[in-house]
């Protein structure tokens, strides 16, 4: 029978009298484990919902994440998904000794903080604060892309709505596969996010053909506006979907505020605007 905490049918919760290891005496080290099971859970079902494979890969590739900057021996369990597999084992209870040093800065999950915890809970909480720096990177290059797409369609410059469209769905496709950092929005809104993967299918390879349109000043063919207005019209809601992943996440929101107010500031309008196309 395949495990019930590592397939998303039970969340793992651990209380004092459930541990039997000397971290126990560590101030949030328990705390830090339990949250790494919530996250793991929470992800798992916004994940399974969506059904899309891009996610699990990502989230699979977090939960078997483990420590390989020291070597302490044979049978270290280090990756969360060994957790889930030593608390089946044990009934359970936890009786694994190893801990690591969890440092996460205030952009961070649970930061600030310096705390001794769980070998597993650190690696695994280091692998969804780097999803998260990711995630953060991906929506800033989106953004500026979709930006690029609605003012270049404003004034016909169809170079740089191809350049626009690139960067939608160069940054678009790099941000999905993390979005399980994000479970309560992929949950609500999913259906938001597999209606735009639909339209941008579509269109693919359309930004190669803008760019050959504007090169050759030539008029834009009639069907290559077609789908460029899929996928501009559809804008506002992909944009409020991301909104809600970065409210979710407190550590992204701010960098998210500062990058689209310079952004638009510098266009002469704000992130408030119709135009900017995030609401």
């Amino acid at each position: 029978m395949s495990n019930a905490y590592l397939y998303g049918r039970q969340q793992a919760i651990l209380r004092p009298d459930d541990v039997d290891a000397k971290w126990k005496s560590e101030s949030r080290a328990l705390e830090f484990l339990n949250l790494s099971f919530e996250l793991y859970y929470n992800a798992y079902n916004a994940v399974e919902a969506t059904g899309d494979d891009a996610m699990r890969s990502s989230l699979r590739k977090a939960v078997n994440t483990g420590n390989w900057t020291v070597v302490t021996g044979w049978g270290r369990l280090d990756k969360l998904s060994e957790g889930f597999d030593h608390l089946e084992k044990n009934d359970g209870r936890w009786t694994d000794e190893n801990v690591w040093n969890y440092n996460a800065g205030p952009g961070e999950v649970g930061g600030p903080v310096f705390a001794t915890v769980p070998l597993c809970a650190a690696n695994f909480l280091g692998a969804v604060n780097d999803a998260i720096e990711k995630l953060r990177d991906a929506l800033g290059n989106f953004a500026q892309g979709l930006g690029k797409i609605k003012e270049g369609q404003d004034d016909s410059n169809w170079k740089k709505v191809g350049e626009g469209l690139e960067g939608v769905e160069k940054w678009g496709g790099r941000a999905k596969p993390l979005l399980w950092v994000a479970p309560e929005t992929l949950s609500k809104y999913g259906d938001t996010l597999l209606e735009w993967n639909g339209r941008i299918l579509k269109v693919h390879g359309l930004a190669s053909k803008l760019m050959v349109a504007a090169a050759s000043n030539q008029p834009v063919p009639e069907l290559l506006l077609v789908g460029l207005g899929e996928v501009v019209s559809y804008a506002p809601l992909i944009g409020g979907f991301y909104r809600k992943i970065v409210a979710e996440i407190p550590s992204m929101a701010r960098h998210w505020t500062e990058f689209m107010d310079d952004y638009w500031a510098r266009r002469g309008t704000t992130r408030y605007d119709k135009s900017a196309g995030w609401y």
